[in-house]
């Protein structure tokens, strides 16, 4: 008469809801970083490079969230990007200081490359979690296409 049972289970005490609560918060903190980046990037009004940053970023957070159903990898997959996220942003900063100067088409080359090494690195040690995590390539591409429809959708 008076709503939920004081004395009842609400939820909070199982180990999935709360590591599913962790995730989606952590997941929304490095989507926004990432969203910081590609600003940073987006900056220095070098369409190529703002497109390829946010490609890049889009394939990371596509693989990351593959990772929803399995709560033991999810947080080690987090941490590894918080990781790539370090690299990616002292990148970022290293371009925008080449960015006026003479050095601004090795720094721009060298930007490229890096991104490509970090996003390409993360892909396949996303792809090596997966498969010890028993799911097989296949699944996880289909859960990337899945959420990749979702997104265009939205946009």
């Amino acid at each position: 008469a008076f709503g939920l049972d004081p004395v009842g289970d609400k939820g909070f005490d199982d180990p999935v809801k709360v590591a599913r609560l962790a995730f989606d918060t952590q997941m929304r903190q490095l989507e926004e970083a990432l969203l910081v980046e590609i600003d940073n990037v987006a900056v220095l009004g070098d369409a190529e490079l703002t497109q390829r940053t946010h490609a890049g970023c889009g394939l990371i957070l596509r693989r990351l969230r593959g990772f929803e159903n399995t709560p033991g990898e999810q947080m080690r997959m987090c941490r590894m990007l918080e990781k790539v996220l370090t690299l990616l942003s002292a990148e970022i900063v290293t371009l925008s200081r080449a960015w006026e100067g003479e050095g601004h088409r090795f720094a721009r080359k060298r930007y490229i490359a890096k991104l490509d090494v970090l996003v390409t690195g993360f892909n396949t040690l996303a792809r090596e979690r997966g498969r010890k995590a028993g799911r097989d390539v296949f699944d996880m591409e289909a859960d990337m296409l899945l959420d990749r429809m979702v997104q265009d959708l939205a946009a």
